[in-house]
């Protein structure tokens, strides 16, 4: 199995070592890989900034697939007596809206009554970029905003994580560049199922108890109107509260409360119930693996997987595949290292029980 880069109507194949990151949640997945210069010179431009595709191949199982569309970013070059490998690496091309704010073009930065669809392709076309909405966004997406406005100094990409997070939205990339808006609505079934007793050379997951609560309290700010809020009982006061406790702690009493302001659409206890399952992205599981498919099928960031680990204490539970790393050695030894969380941390639908076995 192995990585080809195409640029410009050419295929660059002959890469000693790869290391590959593409993750679900981010603008800017991530790929280095060195070689010997010769073998792509075109490549190794100072500051050439090549578009380039990277894709993984094995025509022995079949396997020919894209992996991400991205730019070169840094090239790494060197002589010594002895022939010594180069160096490129770089991100998937939306990833340039993590690293710029927005361009003059745009000024001002404030748009009334308008979409974020319509605000993302005002971006994207600033940026040379293309745009793709997941059938599942479609509607937020084009769900209207009274105002908004951008900091002149903040990141494009953070200003659309913050828009979209009022909207449900993930602000991603696809494997062919386009700036990619999804929303995770339904846990679809596993691709593969995968235990500690299988291929696997590792397990292990760290949850963050710091992150972790027992219990939210949301109250609703009085100055929301009631066009605002769906679905929401406005026969009591606006000031009213509700508390929804955590499938995950059980231990130890850890209360947080937040403020329901205008702009946070949904039922009260929507929305309570969306900011404890934001709370699973901190309880990972991770597993490496030799080779980097699974029975000739390559997973990505974004699959559904059913895991068990009982030595760490995971039960058997459908998992979300949050990043992926591909990775080749010096040696030549393929890997795959996946770093998993529950759905709920993006459907906001919490589930009934914890993925770790009580002991």
């Amino acid at each position: 199995m192995g990585i080809v880069v195409k640029s410009e109507g050419k295929e660059f194949r002959h890469w000693s070592m790869v290391n590959i990151d593409l993750m679900l949640d981010t603008v800017a997945s991530t790929f280095e890989l060195a070689g010997l210069r010769g073998s792509a010179p075109e490549l190794f431009e100072p500051l050439g900034y090549k578009d380039v595709e990277i894709w993984i191949i094995d025509e022995n199982k079949g396997i020919n697939e894209k992996l991400l569309t991205g730019t070169i970013m840094n090239v790494g070059l060197s002589k010594e007596k002895k022939p010594k490998l180069d160096t490129i690496s770089g991100f998937s091309k939306p990833g340039i809206l993590e690293q710029c704010a927005m361009p003059k073009s745009l000024y001002p930065l404030q748009w009334n009554n308008t979409s974020m669809a319509t605000i993302a392709r005002d971006i994207v076309r600033a940026f040379n970029l293309t745009l793709e909405i997941d059938e599942g966004a479609v509607d937020k997406a084009n769900e209207k905003f009274e105002k908004v406005e951008c900091d002149e100094q903040e990141s494009v990409k953070s200003f659309l994580s913050k828009i979209g997070q009022e909207k449900g939205i993930t602000v991603a990339h696809n494997n062919l560049g386009d700036l990619y808006l999804y929303r995770i609505l339904n846990v679809i079934p596993a691709t593969s199922r995968i235990s500690e007793n299988d291929y696997v050379v590792s397990f292990s997951t760290q949850p963050n108890g710091q992150g972790m609560h027992s219990e939210v309290t949301v109250r609703r700010d009085g100055d929301i109107d009631q066009d605002d809020v769906e679905g929401t009982d406005f026969s009591q006061n606006l000031n009213q509260s509700y508390t929804l406790q955590s499938p995950f702690v059980k231990n130890k009493f850890l209360p947080f409360t937040r403020i329901m302001k205008k702009g946070d659409l949904g039922s009260i206890s929507d929305y309570a119930e969306t900011l404890l399952a934001r709370e699973a992205v901190n309880m990972p599981v991770t597993f490496t693996k030799q080779g980097w498919d699974f029975n000739g099928r390559i997973v990505r960031a974004g699959f559904f997987l059913e895991l068990e680990a009982p030595s760490i204490l995971v039960r058997d539970t459908k998992f979300v595949v949050n990043s992926m790393n591909f990775n080749k050695d010096a040696k030549g030894l393929e890997t795959l290292t996946a770093t998993c969380i529950l759905p709920c941390a993006y459907t906001g639908k919490l589930p009934s029980s914890s993925p770790y076995i009580n002991v």
